[in-house]
């Protein structure tokens, strides 16, 4: 995985992370998690990120999603397929 910052792009910031979302750009990076609810609580209670959306069904059947905001402002998805 590689990030990049090109020369002269500037910051973007969006007072609601998941409103984000629905514009055609970065928004955030999803990974898939064994454990949804495991990793939901492990990152909101002991890691500092502030819950978003918390877990719940996905577009697919047998997937669930949350997301979350990490202390440095990124917005993070957790997928679980079952």
């Amino acid at each position: 995985m590689e990030f990049v910052e090109r020369s002269g792009s500037r910051p973007v910031s969006h007072t609601d992370a998941f409103a984000a979302t629905a514009a055609q750009t970065f928004t955030h990076l999803a990974l898939q998690v064994p454990d949804l609810d495991g990793a939901f609580g492990r990152l909101t209670q002991d890691c500092g990120a502030a819950a978003v959306s918390r877990p719940a069904p996905g577009a697919s059947e047998g997937m669930r999603c949350a997301y979350v905001a990490v202390p440095e402002g990124n917005l993070l998805e957790l997928i679980e397929t079952s």
